[in-house]
C-alpha cells in the first residue's frame, strides 16, 4: 500500500490524471468513427510507474476484449516496443505479464492481435513464445538467443541443418519468418524505409507537439456525475420520500388517537350519571396513543439517518479526486465522503 501510494502522489504521475480517459474504445476510434493510431508513450516515466501504466493499459483492453464477439477479422492490434522488463521468463512476474499473456492465449478469437518487439529472445517468457503464431527472426549476437530460437523452431518440426543455414543468412533487412500457416520456415527481406530515429521524447518535447492538438480539440464537456454520486442521491432521496411517508403516516395517527379518546369520553360519561358501571373503549384509545408513539420515533430516527435532509441541494453532490500526500501514510481504501 505505501508503493501504490507513492505512486499516486508523485508529481511524475499527475500527467496520468488529466488528458483522455484511458477508454480503449476512444483509443480505437475517433468521435467520427474512423479507426484511430493511439501512442502511449511510458519513456519519461521511472521504472515502477512503467509497469503500472502498462498492466492498467493491458487490463482495460483485456477487459475490452472479453465484451466482443467472435471473428476472424482483426479489430485491434496492441503493439509494444522493446518488451524488455514486461514479460520476463518464470519466476519473474511483474504486474504487466499476467494481463499480457491472456491476451496471446485468447486475444486472436475476437480478432485482437498482439505485435511484441525486443532484441533478445531470452526476455520473453517460453509461454509466451509458444502462443505467437509468427516470428520474425533477424540478426541474433549472443548463444543464449541462437538457443532459445533453435530449440522452438526444432519443437515445430524444423530440420537442425537447414535451421541453422536461415539463422546463418539473416542480416540487416533480411528476417527468418516462422509461421503456423507456412508448411515450414523462410527467409524474407523487407523493402528500404525512410524512418527518422528521433530517439525518446522528454515531458516537455511531448508537450510541444500535443500543444496544437489540443487546442484544436473540442471544449471538453462538464464533468457528469459519476455512478458514486448517482448512487448517493438516490440514497438521498429515498430517504426523503420514506421520511415523508413516516411523517404522514404520523399524522393519521394523532388523528386516530385523538378520535378515540373522544369516543372512550362520550362512551363513559354514563359512569358519572350512574347509568354505566364498566369502562370501555379507553384500551383502544391507549393502543392507539402507543402507534402514535411508534410513528412519531420512525419520523425521529429518519430525521437522525438522513442528518437533516432537507437542508442537503442534490445538485451540490459532485465527484473529486483526492490524491494522497506522500508520507508515512498507508492507503486502505478510496470511498465516496458526502460532505454537506
Amino acid at each position: 500500500m505505501m508503493a501504490l501510494n507513492n505512486l499516486l502522489a508523485s508529481p511524475s504521475f499527475e500527467a496520468w490524471r488529466e488528458g483522455e480517459p484511458m477508454d480503449v474504445e476512444r483509443l480505437l476510434r475517433a468521435a467520427d468513427g474512423h479507426p484511430r493510431l493511439s501512442i502511449v508513450y511510458t519513456a519519461h516515466l521511472a521504472d515502477e510507474e512503467r509497469l503500472f501504466v502498462t498492466a492498467l493499459l493491458l487490463d482495460k483492453v483485456k477487459t475490452w476484449m472479453r465484451r466482443q464477439g467472435g471473428t476472424g477479422d482483426l479489430r485491434a492490434l496492441v503493439y509494444m516496443d522493446e518488451i524488455f522488463g514486461y514479460f520476463p521468463p518464470h519466476p519473474a512476474n511483474p504486474p504487466p505479464k499476467r494481463p499480457l499473456l491472456t491476451l496471446l492465449k485468447q486475444a486472436r478469437a475476437q480478432g485482437v492481435g498482439v505485435v511484441l518487439a525486443t532484441q533478445n529472445p531470452v526476455d520473453l517468457d517460453y509461454k509466451g513464445l509458444a502462443n505467437m503464431g509468427t516470428w520474425f527472426v533477424g540478426k541474433l549476437q549472443t548463444d543464449q538467443d541462437r538457443a532459445r530460437l533453435r530449440d522452438g523452431l526444432l519443437d515445430a518440426g524444423m530440420e537442425a541443418g537447414t535451421l541453422e543455414k536461415l539463422l546463418a543468412a539473416t542480416r540487416k533487412r533480411v528476417f527468418l519468418l516462422h509461421d503456423v500457416h507456412r508448411p515450414r520456415p523462410c527467409l524474407l527481406q523487407s523493402r528500404w524505409a525512410m524512418s527518422y530515429l528521433r530517439g525518446p521524447l522528454t515531458r516537455d518535447e511531448i508537450a510541444r507537439l500535443m500543444k496544437e492538438r489540443k487546442a484544436a480539440a473540442p471544449a471538453a464537456k462538464p464533468a457528469t456525475a459519476g455512478p458514486a454520486t448517482a448512487k448517493l442521491r438516490e440514497r438521498l432521496e429515498k430517504k426523503r420520500r420514506d421520511l415523508a411517508a413516516a411523517e404522514q403516516d404520523l399524522t393519521g395517527r394523532k388523528r386516530e388517537k385523538w378520535a378515540a379518546w373522544g369516543s372512550a369520553v362520550l362512551s363513559n360519561i354514563g359512569l358519572i350519571t350512574g347509568r354505566k358501571r364498566t369502562i370501555s373503549y379507553v384500551p383502544t384509545a391507549m393502543g392507539k396513543q402507543r402507534m402514535e408513539n411508534t410513528a412519531e420515533s420512525r419520523v425521529e430516527a429518519l430525521k437522525a439517518e438522513s442528518g437533516s435532509a432537507g437542508g442537503v441541494d442534490p445538485e451540490r453532490l459532485q465527484e473529486k479526486q483526492v490524491v494522497p500526500a506522500r508520507g508515512d501514510l498507508d492507503l486502505l481504501r478510496y470511498d465516496v465522503l458526502w460532505v454537506y
